[in-house]
């Protein structure tokens, strides 16, 4: 809702950056999530199942690091008897590059949440697939 324009938009591809490297997995971004001051973050994959996976999971690791850095502090390293936070390396990081793969594990399984959901109190409702959703 944000990219209104051929400009925001080319920002935006701008930042999520080139998918034409051949080092990265099926094409994906170099930045699969940006995020967007005072608006939230943008997240990118080669299908649809991998950019709900993404979201997702941006969303719980931001909490999780929020409340990291809330508890342990911000230093980065051992301190005087103060605990900290251990971020993972970049070698760490790039091992986790194949998470993709359980993203249309993870999309079904968000699915058939949804759809249960519908049935049990009606608080999604699919009306396509539903005549009977109001």
């Amino acid at each position: 809702m944000l990219v209104k324009n051929t400009r925001l938009g080319a920002a935006l591809a701008s930042y999520l950056g080139s998918a034409n490297f051949s080092s990265r997995p099926r094409g994906t971004p170099e930045h699969t999530v940006v995020l967007m001051a005072h608006h939230g973050f943008v997240a990118a994959g080669a299908s649809i199942e991998e950019a709900v996976y993404r979201a997702m999971y941006t969303q719980d690791n931001a909490r999780v690091e929020t409340s990291a850095v809330i508890l342990g502090g911000s230093g980065g390293g051992s301190g005087k008897g103060k605990a900290s936070v251990e971020f993972l390396s970049p070698q760490a990081v790039g091992d986790w590059a194949a998470d993709y793969l359980h993203a249309g594990a993870a999309f079904k399984l968000w699915g058939r949440e949804v759809e249960a959901a519908g049935k049990v109190g009606g608080l999604y409702c699919n009306k396509l697939a539903d005549t009977s959703c109001t």
